[in-house]
């Protein structure tokens, strides 16, 4: 498995070459230009997700470890983005609960919603999710949900969009914008 970066004119080049030890889940580039990989190890009937920074360098580095020791959820998974502020924010089922964390570039976690109601919705089904993007306005985030699409502000609040996207089978979200800094194209190789 290899980490590999696309710049505008179309070079590839490749960041990280010993993923061997990595299997990732989710990844997102920082303001600097590192790569932050939610990566998923499991052991028996636990699971964990590190977050890594790889450097320009390829140097990987764990920020934080989260769900260590606990079962995932019943379709456990991960996606993550950054933030203008730096920080990265993390959706996360773990125990079958759906979080929405804050981490920052030293590996603070807050959490800004931690299991809404909403997020379970009429289908029952709070503990699986498939992307997460930053508003464009910067006023929040866009979750992908099993039970739909919600907006959750800043300070936790949590805003139904729609709980009719499974008919449609939905898998990523996108900006309507562009943000105010691009960010490479990357892709993972088995």
């Amino acid at each position: 498995k290899r980490v590999l970066k696309a710049n505008p004119s179309g070079q590839v080049s490749v960041v990280l070459e010993r993923l061997s030890v990595f299997s990732p889940l989710s990844m997102a580039v920082d303001a600097q230009g590192n790569f932050i990989i939610a990566d998923y190890q499991i052991s028996g009937n636990s699971a964990r997700f590190p977050i890594f920074r790889v450097d320009s360098k390829g140097q990987a580095t764990e920020v934080v470890r989260l769900c260590s020791g606990t079962r995932l959820g019943t379709q456990g998974s991960v996606s993550m983005t950054t933030d203008l502020a730096g920080d990265y924010i993390v959706a996360l089922t773990c125990d079958t609960t759906l979080q929405l964390l804050r981490i920052t570039p030293a590996g603070e976690v807050s959490v800004i919603v931690d299991n809404d109601p909403k997020f379970h919705g009429q289908y029952n089904s709070g503990e699986c999710l498939n992307d997460v993007i930053l508003d464009p306005t910067g006023q929040g985030y866009f979750l992908l949900g099993c039970a739909g699409i919600f907006h959750i502000s800043p300070t936790g609040e949590v805003a139904v969009i729609t709980e009719e996207w499974p008919a449609y089978g939905l898998t990523s979200l996108a900006m309507a914008r562009p943000m105010p800094r691009p960010a490479p194209v990357t892709s993972v190789h088995a």
